[in-house]
């Protein structure tokens, strides 16, 4: 839906797709950053091996999957593993869409900048779902939500279930029983997040429909960002 909410926005197929794909990248990049940090400083999980190991296989799949999306060579090779009937179809399209993304090596600080917001995100996050527990009555403190919530919200990210709907709520219940939340306890957080995320995402989509109109292509071209380096023009990232 974002992609083809900034395609009339930019004129740019490519770009579009290729922006919302680089703000998922550095969602999950700060999201397992945080995870990571958090564990460091929470001995109590260090030897729980359901938590370690998902840390680490969801680090080593990412950072490999990474690697693979801005490198020309390597992301062509996995491209040959596509259907061929699928390739012919989109082929095209994804390596134009592909040829976009590259263009964010050469402007790291769009990408920096990005981590920045992402990581108040991710802070905000587990402080409200901290706040929330206080009111439940539940006693873990705040380091416990900032090692195990990020690392529940990359789990949910997995194509499996719709909005993260069961998936989430069985991560809480495991990684926050390390922390010593009941499973009653660790659900009644994660339906709190569910009905957080939803009513703020209702409020955004809200004023979005019946907020200022959006401004013509012409005008934010003006005042995007300049020229990226590509091999082709006319594919800019976007902010």
């Amino acid at each position: 839906m974002k992609m083809l909410l900034l395609v009339p926005d930019t004129g740019q197929r490519e770009a579009a797709i290729s922006s919302v794909v680089i703000d998922r990248v550095v969602g999950m990049a700060v999201t397992i950053l945080v995870g990571v940090l958090a564990v460091l400083f929470l001995p109590v999980v260090w030897g729980d091996r359901a938590i370690m190991g998902t840390l680490v296989v969801a680090t080593l799949i990412f950072a490999l999957g990474v690697v693979a999306l801005f490198s020309r060579t390597l992301f062509r090779w996995g491209a040959r593993l596509a259907p061929g009937f699928l390739w012919r179809r989109f082929g095209e399209r994804i390596l134009k869409a592909h040829q976009s993304i590259l263009g964010f090596r050469q402007q790291p600080g769009i990408l920096f900048a990005a981590g920045a917001i992402s990581v108040l995100r991710q802070a905000v996050i587990c402080l409200s779902v901290f706040c929330a527990g206080q009111a439940f009555g539940i006693t873990a403190g705040p380091l416990a939500y900032v090692a195990t919530i990020p690392i529940a919200l990359a789990i949910t990210v997995l194509p499996v279930a719709i909005n993260g709907l069961g998936l989430q709520d069985h991560a809480m219940i495991l990684l926050l029983a390390t922390v010593g939340v009941t499973a009653a306890e660790a659900l009644s957080l994660s339906i709190f997040l569910h009905v957080m995320r939803t009513c703020v995402g209702l409020t955004g989509g809200l004023w979005f429909a019946i907020g200022r109109r959006r401004m013509p292509a012409v005008q934010l071209a003006a005042g995007a960002v300049g020229g990226m380096g590509c091999e082709n023009d006319h594919l800019q990232p976007v902010r």
